[in-house]
């Protein structure tokens, strides 16, 4: 009796499942799904060219059309032998019976209107709005006018409201308009007017922008970049495609955080960072920078994922810098060396990878999480870098990674060091010292000098930890870049070199 119980139970329970998940379907032109017995459109594949005025229909299969996906985006699945070129419709109609119309699903270039009159949404001079919440939905990207102004009524704008136009070159933004979301505007050389009470911006809320204009005195415009003044960050940068001259971008003063996307395909020569800099969000992409090396300021914590940029030869991490996202600094064709200072602790997976000129990077003891997933080699950090030599500290972290993963290394500080004799008077307080040099071990640490043609050699017994030489009587900072070594001692930094063993 229990077991028959037993499986009635699970043979209903495994039909609400079945009942309850989405159902694909095609009728015509159109691919839709079956849900809670209402129909979403998911595509729109016309076996020939679209009619002028397309007009979705209200049920399909039965079921009344509610809800409309990515069915318009462009055509994403074109039939064999359909051209990529295929003309859109010129209106779309949508039925009264639609309550959801996914964000960025209506993606035809060739759109210039857009009709629909119900109780969710509503189209004003051919511009689609969630009529409830005064959401702008979509933008027509065929439309023809110059300039768009929001309507009164209009609350916010959605993300991926405004597709690519080759007509629309300004939009001005009324007052009522409190939030816009994440690359509402994908449009090229757009110039954006922004209200006075504007309360909320995403970050990346415009891509290929050219011009902001603000009249809210948070939301200010600053070496023609927006800034949040209020959380002290960067949500957009102007993309500024084809201009002759070399561009250089100064992030102000005062920023703490450059926002996700804020840098979305911009290209520059020089990108100069604020001191005041404490993090960098995700997807940021900064083309055609620099030839030569790349220091972060001092204070950077974090950097998020897919942080991109190009041709540099070195990039310069500081001592504040704790995480870097995954998928960050990959494909960099010239990149040479990483240096990495004591306090980075965590590097993501696939950061770093495919840098084929790669030659060295400095993996301090703090690091503990590099870049790869249980039982996943190939989503290691530094994957596909044939020529890279690591530098690493005895018993750490990056020590076991680098076996693990066969990458050659060295230890950071082992061997003979040369001191510049300047420096040596004035930091080590041996005034007319010849021939400094200190050498390293993981437990000692032996200075010789010549000194009024005498020979000096001092032994002392250290230990490295967590950025620190420690020894007795107090402990020195020490910074390794590749073959080279800096201790800080007594408030002053003495430089090392890698010296020739007799």
């Amino acid at each position: 009796m229990k077991r028959a119980v037993f499986w009635t139970v699970f043979l209903v329970s495994l039909a609400l499942c079945f009942s309850a998940g989405a159902v694909e379907r095609t009728e015509g032109d159109w691919e839709y799904e079956i849900e809670d017995k209402t129909a979403r459109i998911t595509d729109y594949n016309p076996s020939d060219n679209p009619p002028e005025v397309l007009i979705v229909p209200e049920t399909l299969g039965g079921y009344r059309v509610t809800e409309i996906g990515y069915a318009f985006s462009n055509y994403r699945h074109l039939p064999d032998g359909k051209s990529e070129e295929m003309p859109g419709p010129r209106v779309l109609v949508l039925p009264d019976t639609v309550r959801e119309v996914r964000q960025g699903g209506i993606g035809f270039e060739d759109l210039e209107e857009i009709r629909v009159d119900s109780e969710y949404y509503q189209a004003v001079d051919g511009v689609l709005f969630e009529w409830k919440t005064g959401t702008l939905v979509a933008y027509p990207q065929g439309k023809k006018d110059r300039s768009y102004r929001t309507p009164e009524f209009a609350k916010a704008i959605a993300e991926d409201a405004f597709g690519s136009s080759n007509f629309l070159k300004e939009v001005i933004v009324t007052d009522n308009v409190r939030s816009i979301e994440r690359r509402a505007f994908c449009v090229h050389h757009l110039r954006i007017v922004l209200p006075e009470h504007i309360a909320a911006i995403q970050s990346g809320f415009a891509v290929f922008a050219d011009e902001f204009v603000s009249e809210s005195p948070r939301f200010q415009v600053i070496n023609g970049m927006l800034i949040d003044t209020e959380k002290k960050e960067l949500l957009c940068v102007p993309y500024e495609s084809g201009d002759e001259h070399s561009r250089i971008i100064t992030v102000p003063e005062g920023v703490e955080t450059i926002g996700d996307e804020a840098f979305s395909f911009v290209s520059c020569d020089q990108l100069l960072f604020p001191s005041t800099l404490k993090a960098i969000g995700k997807s940021n992409d900064i083309s055609e920078i620099y030839s030569g090396s790349l220091a972060f300021p001092e204070g950077l914590e974090s950097i998020g994922d897919h942080f991109r940029i190009s041709n540099v030869k070195k990039i310069v991490f500081p001592a504040s810098l704790k995480s870097i996202g995954y998928w960050c600094f990959r494909y960099i064709s010239n990149l040479e060396s990483v240096v990495f200072r004591e306090g980075i602790t965590s590097i993501g997976y696939q950061s770093f990878c495919n840098n084929g000129s790669l030659k060295t990077v400095v993996l301090p003891q703090t690091l503990w999480h590099i870049g790869e997933k249980p039982y996943s080699k190939e989503n290691e950090a530094f994957i596909d870098c044939p020529n890279l030599q690591a530098f690493v500290l005895p018993g750490s972290s990056a020590e076991s990674f680098c076996r693990r993963m066969n990458i050659p290394y060295e230890y950071t500080y082992e061997g003979l060091w040369q001191a510049e004799e300047r420096e040596a008077a004035e930091v080590l307080s041996l005034p007319g010292a010849e021939q400094v040099q200190i050498r390293l071990t993981d437990s000692t640490l032996e200075l010789s000098y010549v000194l009024d043609g005498s020979e000096h050699r001092e032994t002392y017994r250290i230990n490295w930890k967590n950025g620190r030489l420690c020894m007795d009587g107090g402990y020195m900072n020490y910074f390794m870049d590749g073959r080279e070594l800096t201790l800080e001692m007594n408030h002053a930094e003495l430089h090392l070199t890698r010296a020739e063993e007799s």
